[in-house]
C-alpha cells in the first residue's frame, strides 16, 4: 500500500463486516477518529480499513464491539 488516501468504518448491530449496515468514508488520512451520535441502545460492531491513494484496500480491521445504553 503506498500513502494513505481515507479510511471506511462499518459499523452495525451483526458482528459480521458483511451484515454490517452502516459504512462511512472518513475524508482524509489523517482522521483518526469519528463521533457516531445516533447509535441506539445496543451492542454495536465496528471494523475499518484504509485505502490508499491508488485505491487499494487493505483488509478488515479486527471486529470491536461497544455496548451502548440509555446511562451512558
Amino acid at each position: 500500500m503506498g500513502e494513505i488516501d481515507h479510511y471506511l468504518l462499518r459499523y452495525g448491530k451483526e458482528h459480521t463486516i458483511e451484515n454490517m449496515s452502516n459504512e462511512v468514508r472518513m475524508a482524509d488520512g489523517q482522521t483518526m477518529e469519528y463521533e457516531i451520535a445516533s447509535l441506539t441502545e445496543g451492542t454495536w460492531y465496528f471494523a475499518i480499513r484504509t485505502v490508499d491513494v491508488n485505491g487499494l484496500e487493505s483488509a478488515w480491521s479486527n471486529v470491536v464491539s461497544k455496548t451502548v445504553s440509555r446511562y451512558q
